[in-house]
């Protein structure tokens, strides 16, 4: 009898694992077994609760704040440039002298318009530090320090926004998606455990959802693969995935003792659903089940 594949769910990404699931969760809507059924409602309401979750908005008031500072500061630095070009014509001499070496880091520091909010904090940082360089007196009398302490200001209130928008996302991240997860991974599992007794005994539509089912793991474990190959290709290896794959090895083991199960359950018909509840399911239950970082 077919066997799906073993993968181990903390190896993907909430996305992927949403995605898998999902389609599993569709294939199974197919098995039209009374019991089955209500295993399947109660993989719906799973997968349900997992979608809310990841659609909802993370930590709205942070994420928000985050968001207005960081178009804030955008606007303030372009204001700044401008005013940094124009003090280099101003007609006192060593104040145009001031505002030439104000341009000059402007000028040689990249946009941080264009970028995203870490590397525009990164940009920002480096060209307010590099004014302060100059004497604060000769800032003074040009009038830039005026336009320097409100980009600081700006920026500085962006990264203490940002600080507690991720703590908000990491405590979120933890306290709820992973319990999403698990609670996915454990109604899949009932479904999966009655799948194989059922089919044992001769039903299609069981015989189905497993063989599909089977396809769309080998099809997620090739693309693990080749993240993994990338990985080595670029960066030091990915423990996550390496370890992953690791638990793989170990969750294959279970599927011989999913087939003597289910191999029982065939040759002994008294044998009814509870065969298909004690057969260990395509991966291992005590899984970790892991949860994407925050972006």
């Amino acid at each position: 009898m077919k066997m799906i594949t073993s993968i181990t769910f903390s190896a993907l990404r909430n996305d992927e694992f949403y995605g898998l699931l999902s389609e599993g969760l569709t294939l199974a809507k197919a098995i039209t077994d009374k019991e089955i059924q209500k295993a399947v409602t109660d993989f719906e309401a799973a997968i349900k609760n997992l979608s809310d979750f990841l659609e909802a908005s993370i930590t709205a008031n942070a994420e928000r704040q985050a968001r207005d500072l960081d178009a804030e500061r955008n606007t303030i630095y372009k204001a700044c440039r401008k005013v940094a070009n124009a003090s280099r014509s101003i007609p006192d001499a060593s104040a145009a002298e001031t505002g030439a070496l104000i341009w000059k880091v402007f000028d040689e520091s990249p946009s941080p318009i264009r970028m995203n909010q870490a590397q525009s904090t990164g940009a920002l940082l480096n060209i307010i530090q590099g004014i302060k360089k100059i004497d604060e007196e000769k800032l003074v009398a040009c009038g830039f320090k005026e336009w320097l302490d409100r980009l600081e200001d700006v920026n500085t209130r962006y990264m203490n926004a940002d600080m507690v928008r991720f703590s908000e996302r990491s405590k979120r991240e933890v306290e709820n998606c992973k319990n999403l997860r698990i609670a996915c991974v454990d109604a899949y599992n009932v479904i999966v455990g009655a799948a194989y007794f059922k089919a044992a005994n001769g039903s299609e539509p069981c015989i189905t959802f497993l063989e599909s089912m089977d396809k769309a793991v080998v099809a997620k474990k090739l693309q693990l693969k080749i993240r993994r190959e990338r990985k080595k290709k670029n960066t030091p290896v990915d423990n996550e995935v390496v370890e992953a794959e690791n638990n793989d090895t170990e969750a294959a083991t279970t599927e011989s003792a999913v087939e003597n199960a289910v191999e029982n359950a065939a040759t002994n018909p008294a044998t009814n659903n509870e065969a298909a509840n004690n057969a260990a399911p395509t991966t291992d239950n005590d899984s970790s089940v892991g949860v994407e970082n925050a972006a």
